[in-house]
């Protein structure tokens, strides 16, 4: 009677349960023996390295040193730039002065050589001058500078000389007591003019008349000036 009365079997579980043996139910999340569970557990390895990544503190901090070093670099290259600039300028201003004064070189050497052009004219102009110093006032004529040149040169006192002028040097006459002003003759001969101051080179002390006579050759005041420095 109990057997009639018992439930009869689901055939839903029964369908169920032939699916899925008992084993095989107890255990729905098993794996598979040939399945890879690398995914869900990672080797040890894997951790050390996941450990040793750099954490965000790491990657600031590395960040900030870049940052450091990167700012003293340019602080060192800006060093570097204003120490060329600095010295492009003292350049420029050296070149600068330089070219001043070379300028200016160049000006007083054109100066000088104009003066010494000039200068060089001056005494060309003078080349046939003599002058005489030591004559009185009044004694500055033609005929009586030609006795005094003759008797300097030992010659009769009628051997001529020609004169192209003669006259005293341009100042004003001083008062009696006074040393004579000099006088500047011109020789149309230049021969002559060698000839006489040479006789008065070899005699040393001239006199005439018992006045101490000399002779120069006549020069412009910048030579007298320079011959007198020397």
């Amino acid at each position: 009677m109990r057997q009639f009365l018992a439930a009869a079997p689901d055939p839903t579980s029964q369908a169920s349960s032939e699916a899925y043996p008992p084993s095989e139910a107890s255990t729905p999340h098993s794996l598979s023996p040939g399945r890879d569970d690398s995914r869900e557990t990672p080797p040890a390895d894997w951790l050390a390295l996941l450990r040793a990544l750099s954490t965000r503190a790491d990657l600031t901090q590395a960040t900030s040193a870049l940052q450091t070093s990167i700012r003293a670099d340019l602080q060192l290259m800006r060093a570097d730039i204003q120490g060329m600039a600095d010295c492009m300028a003292q350049i420029e201003a050296d070149h600068d002065s330089l070219t001043a004064a070379q300028a200016a070189q160049v000006a007083s050497h054109s100066k000088q050589t104009a003066q010494m052009h000039i200068e060089d004219l001056d005494n060309r102009g003078r080349r046939q001058n003599l002058q005489i110093r030591g004559l009185q006032e009044g004694e500055d004529t033609p005929a009586q500078l030609k006795d005094t040149l003759n008797d300097l040169l030992s010659r009769p006192r009628e051997t001529p000389i020609e004169f192209v002028r003669a006259h005293r040097a341009l100042r004003l006459r001083g008062p009696p007591e006074a040393p004579p002003r000099d006088v500047i003759c011109c020789l149309e001969l230049y021969a002559l003019k060698e000839e006489i101051l040479h006789e008065a080179r070899n005699r040393g002390e001239i006199t005439h008349e018992g006045q101490h006579v000399k002779l120069y050759p006549d020069l412009c005041p910048t030579t007298l000036g320079y011959r007198i420095e020397r």
